[in-house]
């Protein structure tokens, strides 16, 4: 018995909308949990002393469009910057860039 090569049709339909819907479902949903990972990496690598730069870390989102959204981790103590950067207007101070060290963990994070 012989094989014989036959033609195979193959036809894909493609749904625009429910293809933009999908992804902006689910990249908005991956988005959300890696920003949150990085929150909580960056609350965990914050130098405490009192605990107030610990506790000022949140998360602000803008939306670019429908499928792009930019969030941001910040710290609102009024002196993270310069716990972070290690300048004071007072003077030297010991850097302890850990939004910077939170920020480098995530990305070495095979998963994420």
């Amino acid at each position: 018995m012989a094989l014989q090569a036959r033609d195979i049709d193959v036809r894909v339909e493609f749904d625009r909308a429910k293809a933009l819907r999908f992804m902006s479902q689910h990249g908005e949903k991956a988005h959300r949990r890696r920003v949150r990972t990085l929150l909580f990496l960056a609350r965990a690598l914050a130098p405490v002393k009192t605990g107030r730069l610990r506790s000022s870390h949140e998360i602000r989102r803008r939306r670019l469009g429908s499928l792009n959204a930019e969030s941001a981790v910040v710290a609102t103590a009024p002196y993270a910057s310069f716990v972070h950067d290690g300048r004071h207007p007072y003077g030297p101070m010991k850097k302890q860039p850990w939004m910077r060290r939170a920020l480098d963990e995530l990305r070495s994070d095979p998963l994420g």
